[in-house]
This record gives structure tokens, C-alpha cells and sequence, in this order.
């Protein structure tokens, strides 16, 4: 299932941005700003809307932030590529933990394509440790994503820049 949506003003990171990587802070800002607009209005199910909290700076919780909805938290865990999303994504111990214990109410976010240029691209999996394949390394990685059970969401960057 894919939706359009465009994007937050905040959320576009220039081409000329030297090393970018998920670990980049701009890469981080601009991904989770598009999964706020998401969450407050945009694409998603009306089920994930509501109070947003920001965990990103807080160790050891295991998301970067939670979304209440009807006194129910859901648990994020954001991961930003400024390009492609990559073929799997890593949870941390912290997260793996997280995971197992939100279980249904756990969400890895993949938000992709950051970088102008690209296609903005929103993958939201809910529950990954019961619907996406992965091996434990120390840490959690999830292969064979593309083929994982996901909602998917194109961010139009057209729509900002004043275009149709």
C-alpha cells in the first residue's frame, strides 16, 4: 500500500551535505521530522495519530519515540538513510528488548531518500519480531525486508517547492 504525502519544510537534507549516513544528526532531525508529520495528519492510519513524545536523546529506552493513542503507547524506532533504504536494519539490544516486550505496539520505522533528489520513502513495520525475518548477531537484523508485511509511503517533495 502506498500513499503521497508531502513533506514538512524541515525535512529535506541539500545535496551538498558531505557524509551521509543514518548516524548523521541531519539525516536523524529530517527523518524523524517526517515521521511526525506523518503521525500528526499525513498519510498514516488515524490508529498511530495522537501525542507525540521524542526518546531519541534518552539512552536505554529502546525507541526513539512513542505515540499514545487512546491511552495505548506505540513504541518507534526510527532508522534514516539520506539515499536508498538498505536491504535489512539492525536493532540494538536496548531495541531488540523493546521489540520483544511491545510486541504488536512496536514499530521500526525505515524512512529513506532524505537527501534532495531522492524519493522520500516511509516503510513502518509493525511488530518486526513476528513479521519480518531476522538473526540475532549481538544485535537484531532484519533481512529480506522488501518482502516483510509494511506500509510504505512516498513522501512529493514537489508540493513544497511550489510544484504540482
Amino acid at each position: 500500500m502506498l500513499q503521497h504525502e508531502s513533506p514538512p519544510p524541515n525535512a529535506r537534507i541539500p545535496a551538498v551535505t558531505a557524509h551521509l549516513n543514518r548516524m548523521n544528526p541531519d539525516v536523524q532531525a529530517a527523518g524523524y521530522a517526517i515521521l511526525v508529520h506523518l503521525f500528526n495528519g499525513g498519510a498514516v492510519s488515524e490508529e498511530l495519530r495522537r501525542d507525540i513524545a521524542d526518546l531519541r536523546e534518552k539512552r536505554g529506552v529502546g525507541c526513539d519515540m512513542t505515540v499514545t493513542v487512546e491511552d495505548v503507547r506505540k513504541w518507534v524506532e526510527l532508522k534514516a538513510h539520506a539515499r536508498e533504504a538498505q536491504a535489512g536494519e539492525t536493532l540494538t539490544q536496548t531495541e531488540y528488548l523493546r521489540a520483544e516486550k511491545e510486541g504488536a505496539n512496536f514499530y521500526l520505522a525505515v524512512v529513506s531518500g532524505l537527501l534532495e533528489g531522492y524519493e522520500t520513502t516511509v516503510q513502518l513495520y509493525r511488530n518486526p519480531l513476528k513479521t519480518a525475518v531476522w538473526t540475532p548477531t549481538g544485535a537484531v537484523y532484519f533481512t529480506g525486508l522488501a518482502k516483510a508485511t509494511h506500509h510504505a509511503y512516498r513522501i512529493s517533495h514537489e508540493d513544497q517547492d511550489g510544484e504540482s
